[in-house]
């Protein structure tokens, strides 16, 4: 019998409300995880991660306050943070707007077009 703890926010809200949550609940958690939020290696989080501090470097370099580029880019403070934090979490479209405010948009079309490769692949 589990007690009605109201929405579930967080994994640990659950634990603390679910008496017969077990580690094969969190597994099953982890395993049934939507792809878009697992990071398949390590070179992958560090990239997230460096991204993640560049845009933060950005917005700083140009005054700018966490809420002024939140509002612009229509996203909450908290994703903005989840993205300047080089999460996984937030979509790829996420990370498109926080780059567009910040006027860094053009710079993919380089990796698009293939302009500055060195035509290797990693």
């Amino acid at each position: 019998m589990t007690r009605n703890c109201g929405p579930r926010t967080s994994f640990n809200l659950h634990l603390r409300c679910c008496p017969i949550w077990t580690p094969a609940h969190q597994m099953r958690r982890i395993l049934f995880m939507p792809a878009h939020v697992l990071i398949h290696s390590a070179l992958e989080r560090q990239l997230l991660i460096q991204l993640g501090g560049r845009l933060r470097a950005a917005r700083t370099h140009r005054g700018w306050t966490a809420s002024q580029v939140a509002d612009r880019a229509e996203i909450s403070r908290t994703t903005l943070h989840a993205v300047e934090s080089g999460a996984a979490s937030p979509a790829i479209g996420t990370y498109l707007k926080v780059l567009g405010v910040l006027g860094l948009a053009g710079d993919l079309a380089l990796v698009a077009t293939g302009e500055g490769t060195t035509g290797e692949r990693p």
